[in-house]
């Protein structure tokens, strides 16, 4: 009755994983607006990939740490997430536009 799911996360977790959610992609806008301001780079392509590149090692380096915690990839959940990804792409690729 009152038993809770195994591997279900406390709304604690829940609301700390969107405020890291949240604040990296603050981080990123500002670092794109930064980067295409400062030194007039203008292959916003490239800065994508570079930030993408980093955040899954980061990510990665985080699961082998023991501090972050996901599952193995699997095509239903690629599905799932696939739009919101691309929205963030967008965002992030409207960004650079100044």
């Amino acid at each position: 009755m009152g038993s809770k799911q195994v591997g279900q996360a406390p709304v604690s977790r829940a609301l700390l994983s969107c405020l890291a959610y949240s604040a990296a992609s603050c981080s990123m806008v500002l670092l794109n607006k930064a980067v295409l301001s400062k030194f007039d780079y203008d292959f916003k392509a490239c800065i994508m990939v570079l930030q993408g590149l980093v955040a899954l090692g980061l990510m990665l380096l985080s699961k082998r740490l023991g501090i972050l915690q996901f599952r193995e990839l699997e095509w239903k959940l690629v599905r799932v997430w696939l739009p919101v990804n691309v929205f963030f792409t967008l965002m992030l690729y409207t960004s650079f536009e100044r």
